[in-house]
């Protein structure tokens, strides 16, 4: 349990560092920030697709450990717990990195940056540890049966 927790762990500061870093090189301008110089509704198409990627990704991974067939999986062994854990890090990873590449590249839009954040503020709900791990294998399914 302790190498499940310790890996999801690495991950999730590892997509989270990666975020930082990049925000850090566009900060720094070792990249330009603006570079993809497009039209108005080319913008919006972007921001839309940053705004839909986001309302599909992230109640996705709050939620992907309730889901019945999910859970049942989950529920056999510590190796899909595993899988299935780094699946929902992957799902908040996504959209963030996405968000905040846009957010530069299109020249602070504002509406990646908000999803950037709503991204952020969403990876703190789903900090693995150990007792996250013995709730969400054994109780969501007695949960569904009273």
């Amino acid at each position: 349990m302790q190498n499940t927790t310790t890996f999801l762990r690495l991950t999730y500061c590892g997509e989270l560092l990666t975020v930082a870093i990049l925000a850090a090189i566009f900060e720094t301008d070792m990249l330009p920030v603006g570079t993809i110089a497009i039209e108005e509704t080319q913008e919006y198409v972007f921001s839309l697709c940053s705004v839909i990627i986001t309302l599909i990704c992230i109640p996705l991974a709050l939620k992907l450990m309730t889901f019945k067939r999910i859970h049942a999986l989950v529920q056999q062994s510590e190796q899909s717990y595993r899988t299935w854990a780094l699946m929902r890090i992957v799902l908040l990873s996504v959209p963030l990195i996405y968000n905040t590449l846009m957010y530069y590249l299109l020249g602070f839009n504002t509406s990646c940056g908000y999803m950037a954040l709503i991204c952020v503020v969403s990876f703190f709900f789903i900090w693995p540890s150990d007792g996250k791990m013995r709730y969400e294998r054994e109780s969501f399914g007695n949960q569904e049966e009273s």
